[in-house]
């Protein structure tokens, strides 16, 4: 999934395809749901989407801004998210923002044309990846302080997609192309280490769990890594799978794996033996699987159409509930005296609250589709017309 978006993401920069369009044409598919403390944040493709607070209720937090056109990858460290950012004119930086989700800081921008993939926080330093769209040059470097380090991949049409680390705190870049994938350590001073060819096409999801290294195809195979040694062994091949997959590793025994059958149907696969054997635990006809999480007895499934499947209840398998993000879209956000919300209806009512809960209605005036703030103090509200809803920030 995340290699095909990304050479589709390199042609829509390189083509200059219109921004709304791209939006509107399957930008809104979930792309990744991770747990960072007790929010489940979802990101799409084509723009950040937003997060389930615990009571599973949708919080959208897109701030559309018009020339951003993907969020590729979200990490956190000590209650600090940070996401990878790209933008139409080819540019990708770094955005992080703490635990409220409403201020974002710009915390690096890249050369013209750099495109960030992944980033790792690591204490003290970034690492992370990407490639430059023009000279096609992969890249991987340090940031500590003010300090750049050196690019550490050489030229390559190989490119590089995701990135983690090991308990000992080794860097391991995952890098394919359509025919054949990589497995590159790094120690933290970007000093190779050892190397995997693995010669069964395109490889873009990648998991570490004690010193195994579990990576998925966008062709049906998992493979596991034993990082102490230099060997790997294809765990799982299902030739029937699509592009559409993700990993998700309880232990060296239990990993479950989530993809589409033939490019249609999803479904969720789990071994419980290491790979020996797999066996189907859900499927749902005619909606594409893309991303999978479990949290305790929750569970959560991401689709292609944008919808969250969530069980409660993950002993019983089969007991799904849908959740469908409905939000509002509303620039700039944050916002000082006036918001416009992106709807082609028209807007009979609303209603505003604050962080307590107050309804402060009375405070705002609607004009077409504007809202006129200047009458609220700085702050973090929720908009809701009809069933749908926005988070909003205004600063004074």
């Amino acid at each position: 999934m995340k290699y095909l978006a990304i050479m589709f993401l390199i042609c829509i920069i390189v083509s200059k395809a219109d921004y709304n369009t791209i939006l509107d044409n399957g930008g809104r598919f979930v792309n990744d749901i991770q747990k960072v403390d007790d929010k489940y944040i979802l990101f799409g493709q084509g723009d950040f989407l937003g997060y389930l607070d615990s009571n599973m209720n949708y919080v959208s937090i897109v701030d559309n801004k018009i020339d951003e056109l993907a969020t590729m990858s979200m990490k956190s460290l000590d209650g600090t998210y940070y996401f990878t950012k790209t933008y139409n004119n080819g540019t990708g930086a770094w955005i992080e923002t703490t635990q409220d989700l409403v201020e974002f800081d710009t915390l690096n921008k890249g050369n013209a044309y750099d495109l960030y993939f992944d980033i790792i926080p690591n204490k003290d330093s970034y690492f992370f990846i990407g490639v430059n769209l023009l000279s096609q040059s992969p890249f991987l470097y340090k940031i500590s302080g003010e300090t750049t380090s050196d690019n550490a991949l050489p030229k390559s049409s190989m490119m590089p997609i995701t990135a983690n680390l090991t308990q000992g705190n080794d860097i391991l870049v995952l890098s394919t192309d359509l025919n054949k994938s990589s497995l590159v350590i790094f120690d933290s001073s970007l000093v190779k280490k050892k190397l995997y060819d693995i010669p069964y096409g395109a490889f873009t999801d990648l998991l570490v769990s004690d010193n195994t290294c579990y990576l998925m195809s966008e062709l049906g195979k998992i493979i596991s890594v034993d990082l102490t040694k230099e060997s790997y062994e294809i765990i799982w091949d299902n030739s029937f799978m699509s592009e559409d997959a993700d990993l998700y590793v309880i232990n060296q025994d239990t990993v479950y794996a989530c993809s589409s059958l033939e490019g249609k149907d999803g479904v969720l696969f789990r071994t419980t033996n290491g790979g020996d054997s797999w066996e189907d635990v859900y499927k749902l006809d005619n909606e594409r699987f893309t991303c999978f999480l479990i949290d305790g007895n929750k569970a959560f499934i991401g689709t292609y159409s944008g919808k969250i499947l969530y069980n409660d209840n993950f002993t019983s398998v089969q007991d799904w509930k849908v959740i469908e993000p409905n939000s509002l879209k509303v620039f700039p956000n944050p916002s000082t005296d006036y918001l416009t919300i992106d709807t082609q209806e028209e807007i009979d009512s609303f209603k505003l609250v604050d962080v307590l809960g107050n309804d402060v209605s009375s405070k705002v005036k609607l004009q077409g589709k504007t809202l006129d703030l200047s009458g609220l103090a700085s702050g973090t509200y929720t908009l809701i017309i009809d069933d749908k809803t926005a988070q909003i920030a205004v600063n004074r």
